[in-house]
């Protein structure tokens, strides 16, 4: 085993796996999903694939794990209040906070749903996002007991592409990286 450990689980407070970092020469890359797309991660290896599967099913049951570099480009997901003030005015329920939606990056100033025309945004001096492709809400957005917000949302924002499920907000990928703050300058540019 390498002497640097990449990553340590703990499961229930007990169980762990430590996955060394396997060095540049010894890399397996294996298609994952992240976000529901499929993308290439380097494999961590079967002591990790083992581990996770058994605390997952309880078996070997041929999960892999999966990790990206922390220097190459990670996702975002962001989600402008435009949306979510034309979503208040469509459901029955009470005005829903933007925290609903789980939105990393937060934009104002843009009209409802114009970031489905977004091809990149420059955030601020150096940052700069591009648009990967709209965000279909998952359950974890449907907490009221009535369905919403995916109910409302799925009177008049579902996704026309092969996933199925209601539209708001994009994920980003990061093409330069750098740091962001409440209120920097925000350049977008279109499709």
């Amino acid at each position: 085993m390498a002497k640097t450990t990449l990553l340590s689980m703990l499961y229930r407070w007990k169980h762990y796996v430590l996955i060394p970092n396997r060095g540049d020469d010894n890399k397996t890359f294996i298609k994952t999903e992240f976000l529901r797309d499929t993308v290439e991660s380097v494999d961590c290896g079967d002591e990790a694939a083992r581990w996770l599967s058994q605390k997952i099913k309880q078996t070997n049951f041929g999960y892999r794990l999966g990790y990206y570099h922390a220097d190459e480009p990670k996702w975002e997901t962001r989600n402008p209040n435009k949306p979510i003030d034309d979503f208040n005015k469509q459901t029955p329920v009470e005005d829903l906070p933007a925290v609903i939606f789980r939105p990393n990056i937060v934009v104002d100033g843009s009209k409802p749903y114009d970031e489905d025309n977004w091809k990149s945004l420059k955030i601020g001096e150096d940052v700069i996002l591009k648009n990967i492709k709209n965000c279909t809400r998952c359950v974890f957005s449907t907490t009221d007991p009535e369905g919403e917000p995916s109910r409302t949302l799925s009177r008049y924002r579902m996704n026309k592409g092969p996933e199925k499920g209601p539209l708001t907000g994009i994920h980003l990928k990061v093409n330069k990286s750098g740091l962001i703050k409440i209120g920097d300058p925000i350049f977008i540019a279109y499709f």
